[in-house]
């Protein structure tokens, strides 16, 4: 069973190193000549289509939808997949069947895989940036300091995965689905997705509608870091009946949401 950490005579936090990244010298001509390159790369990317990743596998072939560029008076740049009924039932019961493997891995190991994630987010930077700045209208200091939260997430909550490990302050609550904002594409879903993960729960993403590009290489860095695709999958869906078959799924023990009141009283009412 759960403890609360709040009823213990002991430090909450034990210190693990841990500190916090800096934000880019804005002043830097490496840095300045990087990102002029990676945003004309970016800006060059035309019909880019984005799968779901659901067990491992990408699925192109469903209804897609276009997203365009907030920047640039909405010119469609790529379209994403969207997902059936019949492929949430199938990502939940996935992601029910890896929380076994991923619960008992152990918080050295999902330490390394975090702060690993870490790592590619700091050299990928620039690249970030470019994509944020045309996904969701960032300019570039917003951006970066988007992923210098990032980089502190998965850090921090990498050291956290040890903390529980050796306290046994926590148990995982199963399958979590994570729902991010349109206006903090990287920087919350990377917090959700790095807590969950670090406390032994297994994760579905359901981007914002407006950014799934920015969520997309998002989930990919973390892939790439050894985070399984079944431990984490990437399931863009709209509010509707699929995404409500989502959130109200018996089997979705938590759902982080950061978005609108709108927004969480729409999921309320469909789950009360």
């Amino acid at each position: 069973p759960t403890e609360s950490i709040r009823h213990r005579e002991e430090p909450v936090y034990q210190d693990t190193g841990f500190y916090n990244e800096k934000n880019t010298d804005m002043t830097n001509h490496l840095f300045r000549e990087k990102i002029h390159k990676e945003i004309k790369k970016v800006r060059d990317i035309k019909d880019y289509r984005i799968p779901l990743v659901i067990g491992g596998e990408k699925l192109f072939e469903r209804d897609s939808i276009p997203s365009g560029d907030p920047s640039c008076g909405g010119d469609i740049w790529y379209e994403y997949a969207t997902p059936t009924k019949e492929d949430i039932s199938h990502a939940i019961r996935v992601a029910k069947d890896s929380i076994p493997f991923w619960s008992e891995l152990g918080g050295n190991d999902i330490k390394r895989i975090l702060n690993q994630a870490s790592i590619i987010m700091k050299e990928e930077r620039e690249q970030l940036i470019a994509i944020m700045s045309r996904d969701a209208g960032k300019i570039i200091t917003e951006a970066d300091i988007e992923i210098t939260e990032a980089i502190d997430f998965a850090n921090f909550y990498g050291s956290s995965a040890i903390e529980n490990n050796i306290h046994k302050e926590s148990t995982p609550l199963g399958v979590v689905v994570v729902v991010p904002p349109w206006n903090f594409p990287y920087a919350i879903p990377a917090g959700g997705i790095c807590s969950a993960l670090a406390s032994g729960n297994t994760v579905i993403v359901k981007p914002a509608p407006e950014t799934v590009m920015t969520a997309w290489f998002l989930v990919q860095q973390l892939w790439r870091a050894g985070v399984p695709k079944n431990v984490l999958q990437f399931v863009p869906t709209q509010e509707d009946e699929v995404g409500q078959a989502l959130i109200t799924n018996e089997e979705v023990s938590a759902v982080i949401l950061t978005g609108s009141i709108d927004t969480a009283e729409l999921f309320s009412s469909w789950n009360p």
